[in-house]
């Protein structure tokens, strides 16, 4: 499973918009990150995860929208990437690793324990 930034209000219309993306602008620094909306208002994170490039670097995938509006596809270094970094191959695409932020699933269950 992905890694859901929050409670995402619009699921079923946000999920219907992407046959109508269109791409409006790439991003200034050279990476693969991809707006959908002219504005770049940007709205909040709805689901993240990692994946590898063809080149077999390590990169965060994030999705943003506004509203029922995808906003921003955002690509960013993953576990010492370094930039300009590439899409992700989509058969490379997981959740986060469970260490991933400084804990693991035991600590999360002594956590709970406590």
């Amino acid at each position: 499973m992905l890694h859901l930034e929050a409670e995402v209000p619009h699921v079923n219309e946000l999920l219907a918009s992407v046959d109508r993306l269109t791409v409006v602008e790439g991003c200034d620094c050279g990476c693969d990150s991809l707006f959908f909306d002219v504005l770049r208002n940007l709205g909040r994170p709805i689901v993240s995860c990692v994946g590898r490039t063809a080149g077999n670097n390590e990169v965060e995938v994030v999705l943003w929208a506004r509203d029922t509006t995808l906003t921003f596809l955002e690509i960013e270094p993953w576990g010492g990437t370094l930039k300009p970094v590439r899409l992700p191959l989509a058969e490379s695409i997981a959740p986060y690793p469970a260490d991933a932020f400084g804990c693991d699933e035991d600590d999360e269950e002594e956590d709970a324990d406590a």
